[in-house]
């Protein structure tokens, strides 16, 4: 073999040879050389080698025979020219002593050889194959990447590594028989072979000598990818000697098995010594590996498809048929040997104990039905769940489940150690894989993935019992039986059931923290729900809901029939848990409470889970506790039509604390019915926290159905201070002391005698209804448009209460008898005064109707009562009439008497052909408020100094004449825009004048006279007459009195009173929803005072165009008269944001004085200029609730006074602008009882 490549180094830092150098040199020195020839030198032996160094007249030879390298002279150089020499040029040559120096050797007559023509390594026995073992592997000191470079700037050397040669094969084959020995052991008396690197190429040997039945040999290699031996590794070569320095050397290196393949081959030898053979099913199979499920341990055992045993020959699997292959696919029964291997690496420091894996080895297939995993015990039971199991959490890689338990209802008998004992069973364990509904993951607060099951402590579930082969314990598995509705629990019949999916049943869930209501709002992803027996809402999450098997199970249990559709008012049952409560600070808007302050409103936080879907009629808020009772009519409200008070005819009890809560207390006698027995509950534990109201009142109930046997408790449970934690109640036996270290709990309510947990508590007396008020809404429908109930007389009705707050209210009220009138008729008493009108109804069995009051002043449209004449008057009047009436009292209520019927154009139903058109900037309000104090407070000055007028020492008369004064308009403001007649431009001259008492006189009349003398009369045909008095409230009844002129642009104002009641676009509805809004178009004529118009028609809804924006640079003036004067800018709500200059006097829903810089406002834009300028909250309300709730407009507040001297505005029964009562649903917490839609 070549030895060319470990010369290069020896080139002398590559210098090339000259010739022209050369050859003179060689000329100037070839006599004195040639006659320095040893005398022996044909004696001498011929020597070959290889030039490895070239100089300008020698170079040096790398001798195969010695490790020397020679010296030699140009001059000895023959049968070439020294120019012709080149490095790694073979060379033969004879060696002797130099002339110059003995000491040194030479080389004489050199010539050249062809190339390949010397060896350098001789083999020891020539075509023998060695084997051996690596004792020492090459080692690269000082080089990168761990292999050899050439660049001598990289100052690498590589150590060479040793092999120890073993024994013959022949040899080793007897010692392996006769003493059993390993290679590894039999290497040890051999001899040593060097090894170099680039030696092993990676190639991997094949030698039927050697037992590599279980060896999956593959070569190593460094990180650079260069193939690497390593210390024990087996090898077979070739042994070649190096002539230069008589060493052996391995070449041709095969690799026949690494020692970490060694290693593994004897740990598994030692493994399968100790094998256990067991039995199983196939369960999972993956790229390359899967897992069987045996038969005799719980964790499923590892296999690799290397570990298959297919059959050699076809195999008879029963009923004729044969297999010729392996059947891999999982439910394939196997038997197999398993293994334990122990890594040592991962277990403790000392590594006695590691991590055991457990896998399996020979894996073998066998017949279906060969494996037997349990034993049947029983089918279709029933239990109840004693402790949940955990599932594996996502985010561990271990397996960290937890089995559960389920405490069986009715105990059953099973098989004992042997087959001839049995045992009795009362508990079985419960796998979180056969759960009903199965696993599913969440969120947790922490944004952790977290692994859950449905089923809580307490729950019944249906199920099979068997008994494991593995280690003879009783386990529940899923079951064939059904539930039919009712609760019976139904046998599969037939194969075909047999051969649906058994499945694990849930059939009723626990009722400890159970509860229920009615849905009444729907998100996208989360919704409320009414609590049914408190009024507050519980919140819950779409995935809150029980999946729908579940739901169907428990539902036909319940006895409840078909699928439920999650809408709203659908019934549901829920866990409730408690959030703890949320605080919200709210500020009053200005004009409502007192000086804006904030105010706190705490509300609960309750979250609804394991939502149940009930149908809508399954759960009962108002429950009936009398029906058909009789009662007699006390007394009727004389403020409200249809209204009074009625006493029962025999007492009826308010509903128990049982029946308003019919699950706790459910819970509560399950619980005791359950304790009683050996093997019942001793303890309830509700799993989460419940409200402190909640929480009380299972407190109270406890102790007074447990009559002293039942203790309460609580579990602390951190960071939910003060809150005692969760809820714990557990029964004392008679004979055991009560435990006084145990803390009791707070009384569950005020004034609750006794002490919880002692028998002292004692049962509240039931309150009973002697007197019940009435309503319209009471009333059955035909009774709603018939006389309205009177005292004394006989109704029959239904007595409700609600579960939520104990409200009770009266239902289908009818009359049974209505009391005969006395001889003595009640007196009707005539007032002065008359009025004009138009019928709006009339109730022709009862001979009754009302009448629209034609009024401008009145502040709201007065319906008054009439009684329908008996004579042909009467049967004459029909709806629609105009009508001519005086007015009376009749048992202190205004009635109206002498009601005769006018011609027809009487009370105009058309607007006149000289009407003005205008807008309607504000609506007036529905009640006065003359009477209703300064919204801020008002000083004077006195000689004592400042007072407050709106206090207690302000008593002077003109103190409370300016304390009376409002803030607020009471009127309606209209927006001139048209007056085509010069109504409101013309004088106003008083023709004639009459005291006016109660209403409108017809024989009045009013006269306006232009500049021209032509007198217009009244233009809709009624001639009326009123106080025509000044602005200041000045008149003059003796001459008459010329009005200032109105301009086109300006305000004009009216009240209620002022809307017409006939004909088109007047108001049609008793409760005003038809009454002009802002914004509408409207036509009027004049009033009978000054800027006042009346008989307001609508011509176009919502013609004005609203404008939104904020007041800027309000500049206002100070007047004696209170009247806004000033200016500002309005910055217009829009992109461009215009500016527009108003006046102050166009502000008209407020005060100018309460205005702030940047308030949002709102405007009518007309011909580019801002007209009616309101604050947006004098106009609109807007939901504290959040940003989702539209504004809806302000209501109308019905102001009274009577309550004690307090001016109280009742705002839930107060209409609203739209003509809807109260509010919408979901736009505050509060409820309205007189809502009616919106």
């Amino acid at each position: 073999m070549s030895r060319n490549n470990n010369n290069n180094n020896n080139n002398n830092n590559g210098t090339s040879y000259n010739r022209s150098d050369s050859i003179r040199s060689s000329s100037s020195r070839r006599g004195s050389h040639h006659s320095r020839r040893p005398s022996n030198l044909n004696n001498l032996p011929a020597e070959q080698g290889i030039i490895c160094s070239l100089k300008e007249s020698f170079g040096f030879i790398h001798c195969a025979d010695r490790p020397d390298e020679i010296f030699f002279h140009y001059s000895e150089v023959q049968k070439c020219h020294p120019d012709e020499l080149r490095i790694d040029t073979e060379v033969e040559f004879k060696v002797s002593s130099s002339a110059n120096d003995p000491d040194k050797l030479a080389a004489f007559a050199v010539h050249p050889l062809p190339t390949g023509t010397v060896v350098w390594e001789t083999e020891e026995e020539p075509g023998r194959i060695y084997h051996g073992t690596v004792e020492k592997a090459v080692r690269n000191e000082g080089g990168r990447g761990g292999g050899s470079n050439n660049n001598n700037n990289n100052k690498s050397t590589d150590t060479d590594g040793f092999i120890r040669v073993n024994v013959p094969l022949e040899a080793k084959e007897n010692d392996n028989d006769e003493n059993g020995t390993s290679p590894a052991e039999s290497a040890k008396s051999g001899f040593v072979v060097r090894l170099r690197n680039g030696e092993y190429t990676g190639d991997k040997a094949v030698d039927g000598n050697l037992d590599l039945s279980l060896s999956n040999t593959s070569h190593h290699s460094t990180n650079s990818g260069i193939p690497r031996l390593y210390r024990g590794d087996i090898v077979q070569f070739r042994i070649l000697i190096d002539r230069r320095t008589k060493q052996k050397y391995a070449r041709e290196i095969k690799l026949v098995q690494s020692e970490k393949e060694r290693k593994a081959l004897e740990k598994e030898k030692k493994m399968l010594e100790s094998a256990v053979p067991e039995e199983g099913i196939i369960v999972t199979l993956n790229n390359g590996f899967g897992f069987i499920r045996s038969n005799k341990r719980r964790e499923h055992v590892y296999f690799h498809y290397s570990n298959l045993i297919a059959p050699e020959q076809t195999t008879d699997v029963g009923n004729g048929s044969k297999v010729d292959e392996f059947p891999l696919k999982k439910g394939q029964e196997v038997k197999f040997l398993v293994v334990m291997d122990t890594d040592s690496t991962k277990g403790s420091n000392n590594g006695n104990n590691g991590n055991t894996k457990v896998s399996a080895r020979e894996v073998e297939a066998l017949p279906r039905g060969s494996v037997v995993f349990h034993t049947d015990i029983a089918q279709g039971v029933k239990g109840m769940v004693a402790m949940v199991p955990h599932p594996p959490c996502p985010s561990n890689r271990g397996d960290d489940s937890k089995e559960g338990k389920i405490r069986l209802l009715e105990p059953i008998t099973g098989g004992g150690a042997d087959d001839a004992s049995t045992t009795t069973i009362n508990e079985v364990l419960l796998h979180y894989s056969d759960a009903p509904g199965g696993v599913f993951t969440y969120q947790n607060h922490r944004n952790q993935e977290v692994s859950a099951l449905w089923i809580y402590d307490g729950d019944i579930l249906l199920f099979d019992v068997i008994q494991e082969t593995m280690d003879g314990s009783y386990r529940a598995i899923p079951t064939f039986h059904t539930v039919e509705l009712g609760g019976a629990i139904k046998e599969p019949v037939s194969d075909s059931d047999q051969g649906a999916k058994p499945v694990m049943r849930m059939l009723a869930p626990t009722l400890v923290g159970r509860a229920e209501g009615i849905v009444h709002t729907l998100k996208n992803d989360y919704g409320f729900i009414h609590f049914a027996e408190r009024p507050i809402d519980v919140h819950f999450k779409m995935y809150d809901i029980l999946p729908d098997e579940l739901q169907e199970d428990i539902r036909r249990y319940m006895g409840v029939e078909g699928p439920v559709k999650l809408e709203p008012d659908a019934c549901v049952q829920f866990d409730i848990c408690a959030h703890g409560n949320i605080t919200t600070s709210t500020v009053a808007p200005r004009g409502r409470g007192r000086g804006g302050a904030s105010a706190a409103h705490e509300r609960e936080n309750i979250r609804g889970q394991r939502l149940l879907l009930l149908p809508p009629s399954y759960v009962v808020i108002d429950k009936v506790i009398a029906s058909g009772i009789k009662a007699v009519v006390k007394t009727a409200d004389p403020k409200q039509i249809y209204a009074g008070t009625i006493d029962l005819e025999e007492d009826v009890p308010k509903m128990s604390l049982e029946e308003r809560h019919p699950l706790i207390s459910k819970m509560l006698d399950s619980f005791l019915e359950e304790s009683s027995y050996p093997n019942g509950r001793k303890s309830l534990v509700y799993r989460d926290t419940l409200s402190m109201k909640d929480d009380d009142l299972v407190v109270e109930m406890a102790m007074l159905k447990g009559e002293g046997l039942f203790q309460c408790t609580h579990i602390p449970i951190p960071g939910i201070s003060p809150h005692p934690g969760r809820l714990c109640i557990r029964k004392v036996d008679e004979n055991e002391p009560v435990d006084e270290s145990i803390p009791a709990p707070p009384p569950p309510a005020i004034g609750t005698p006794g002490t919880p947990g002692t028998p002292g508590l004692k049962r509240k007396k039931v309150k009973e209804l002697k007197s019940m008020r009435f309503d319209k809404s009471s009333l059955i429908e035909d009774l709603r448009d018939d006389v309205p109930p009177a005292p004394g007389d006989i109704v029959s009705c239904d007595i409700f209460q609600s579960r939520r707050n104990g409200n009770v209210l009266v239902r289908n009220m009818k009359i049974v008898e209505r009391k005969t009138q006395d001889s003595v008729q009640t007196e009707i008493v005539a007032t002065d005064g008359h009025g004009l009108g138009v019928i709006k109804d009339i109730v022709p069995k009862r001979s009754f109707g009302f009448i629209s009051v034609m009024d401008d002043d009145a502040v709201r449209q007065e319906l008054i009562f009439f009684h329908l004449p008996t004579d042909r008057r009467g049967r004459g009047l029909k709806k629609g009439d105009e009508v001519t009436f005086d007015f009376a009292t009749e048992g202190g209520k205004r009635i109206a008497i002498n009601v005769m019927k006018v011609p027809k154009g009487t009370v105009p139903s058309a607007a006149s052909k000289n009407a003005c058109f205008g807008y309607v900037l504000m609506e007036p309000s529905h009640t006065s408020l003359s009477d209703t104090p300064a919204r801020k407070l008002q000083t004077t000055v006195s000689g004592e100094g400042l007072k407050a007028i709106n206090s207690r020492w302000a008593g002077g008369k003109e103190d409370s004449k300016k304390a009376n004064q409002c803030d607020m308009p009471e009127e309606g403001c209209i927006l001139l825009l048209e007056d085509k007649s010069g109504m409101f431009q013309k004088k106003q001259k008083r023709l004639g004048r009459k005291k006016r008492s109660g209403s409108i006189d017809s024989s009045d009349s009013l006269e306006y006279t232009s500049d021209d003398g032509k007198s217009l009369s009244s233009v809709d045909n009624v001639s009326v007459n009123g106080d025509l008095s000044s602005d200041d409230g000045s008149s003059d009844d003796d001459a008459p009195s010329n009005r200032g002129a109105v301009d086109i642009l300006s305000h004009l104002r009216y009240r209620n009173g002022s809307i017409a009641i006939h004909g088109a676009g007047a108001n049609h509805s008793i409760d005003g929803s038809t009454q002009p809004k802002r914004g509408d178009l409207v036509s009027f004529i004049k009033g009978r005072k000054c800027n006042m118009v009346r008989d307001i028609r609508i011509e176009c809804r919502h013609k004005a165009t609203l404008q939104r924006g904020r007041l800027e640079d309000i500049k206002r003036i100070d007047t004696e008269d209170s009247k806004n004067k000033g200016t500002a800018k309005f910055i217009a709500a829009t992109e461009q944001e215009e500016v527009y200059n108003i006046d102050l006097a166009e502000v008209i829903s407020c005060d100018a004085k309460v205005l702030k810089e940047k308030e949002s406002v709102e405007g009518i834009l007309h011909d580019g200029k801002i007209f009616g300028v309101c604050r947006t909250c004098d106009l609109y309300l807007t939901s504290k609730l959040g940003m989702n709730h539209k504004e809806r407009p302000r209501l109308n507040l019905t102001v009274k006074k009577d309550r004690g001297g307090k001016i109280i505005a009742q705002s839930m029964m107060a209409k609203g602008p739209d003509g809807t009562n109260g509010f919408k649903t979901g736009w505050t917490t509060r409820k309205s009882q007189y809502a009616t839609g919106g």
